[in-house]
């Protein structure tokens, strides 16, 4: 994804997209949070997956930024820090802290969650990838 003066393109249309803001809601067990994150829209008709609404997504300071939003969020809303998300008793030996932004096509993703099973789509292919490394 190539850069211009007001922000990302479009990986699709390689036209520049405009900033925009969604709430997001994030679970930690049984708390709940609703808070307000900013993403990136394309401007020239490219669809998000659900075929619908504008294709949207983040760069990394934008992932950045809307962590720390949520962070910031979560301990004003309830006096503690965020929790790591993640299922009981599933914590791997290294806490994950790094996020990765990964684009697929439609087929890809559908081959993925074939094959994937009962594993969340990030540990399947955490783990092919590591298998492979």
């Amino acid at each position: 994804m190539t850069k211009t003066e007001g922000g990302p393109v479009c990986p699709f249309c390689d036209v520049a997209a405009q900033p925009s803001e969604r709430t997001t809601q994030v679970r930690r067990g049984d708390r709940v949070l609703s808070v307000v994150v900013k993403h990136w829209e394309c401007t020239t008709g490219c669809l998000d997956e659900d075929g619908a609404s504008p294709f949207r997504f983040e760069d990394p300071p934008t992932m950045k930024a809307n962590d720390e939003t949520i962070r910031a969020a979560w301990l004003t809303r309830f006096g503690a820090p965020l929790p790591r998300a993640g299922r009981p008793g599933r914590k791997p030996e290294e806490p994950r802290d790094v996020r990765v932004q990964l684009m697929l096509t439609s087929s890809e993703l559908a081959a993925i969650d074939k094959e994937r099973g009962a594993l969340s789509r990030s540990e399947f292919i955490r783990q092919r990838i590591l298998k492979s490394a």
